[in-house]
């Protein structure tokens, strides 16, 4: 079960097979349980956060490497969090277009991604914060170019 909120004045922009994808890429996350894989990173996060690193000094070196493996080796530098959330608007985007709209409306589910943006790729889709500054996990170019090479090779994945 789950909520989807939406804002009417922004929604009024996109046409009904857009709605569509919007709508139902939301609903791939609920369907999903998404949240709960977030949910799930965030409270271990905030259980590591709050040992004492006086104490226990080891864990801030074991912390340390094994984000700098963990990134270096399978997620651009994003925390498993993140990364766990780039992984999932990937698969609400193709879902989506799969699912709801049909294969033959990419481009439809395309424009849409564009409009979020307003037309500019460069934009970042969703964000993290490290010491209070904003870094990108995806930018829209990439959401897009993700969902082409999934809809265009069925054997794709990214992982």
């Amino acid at each position: 079960k789950g909520t989807i909120y939406v804002n009417l004045n922004e929604l009024a922009q996109f046409n009904e097979t857009e709605l569509l994808f919007i709508l139902g890429h939301e609903c791939i996350h609920i369907y999903n349980n998404h949240i709960w894989a977030r949910t799930g990173w965030t409270i271990l996060e905030e259980f590591f956060n709050g040992l004492d690193t006086k104490k226990i000094g080891t864990l801030d070196v074991i912390k340390t490497l094994y984000s700098l493996i963990n990134g270096l080796v399978s997620n651009n530098f994003l925390t498993p969090r993140e990364a766990t959330i780039r992984d999932q608007e990937y698969e609400a985007d193709e879902l989506s277009v799969k699912l709801i709209i049909g294969q033959n409306n990419l481009e439809t589910a395309i424009n849409c991604l564009n409009k979020l943006v307003n037309h500019n790729l460069n934009i970042s889709s969703h964000e993290w914060k490290l010491f209070s500054t904003p870094i990108p996990i995806m930018s829209m170019g990439q959401r897009i170019k993700e969902l082409q090479n999934r809809i265009s090779n069925p054997s794709f994945s990214y992982k």
